[in-house]
């Protein structure tokens, strides 16, 4: 198995009624580089908050060098 570094599984984030991240799901493994692109309101800074633990998503698995951000 490879060594991942950053790890997302299903994570959903919801402000209020209002969905941000739906399923995201990215892994990173060790000596990768990855790029997160998109449209203005497409929900990476939210995806960014949520990998470093600022924000809380409302479900799913967040890990960064096999710790989990949210135990």
């Amino acid at each position: 198995m490879q060594d991942l570094v950053i790890v997302l599984e299903a994570v959903d984030k919801r402000f209020g009624p209002t969905p941000i991240l739906r399923q995201a799901a990215l892994a990173v493994p060790r000596g990768q580089t990855c790029g997160i692109v998109g449209v203005n309101g497409s929900g990476k800074t939210t995806l960014l908050l949520c990998l470093v633990g600022l924000i809380r998503p409302n479900a799913g698995r967040v890990a960064l060098l096999g710790q989990e951000v949210y135990p």
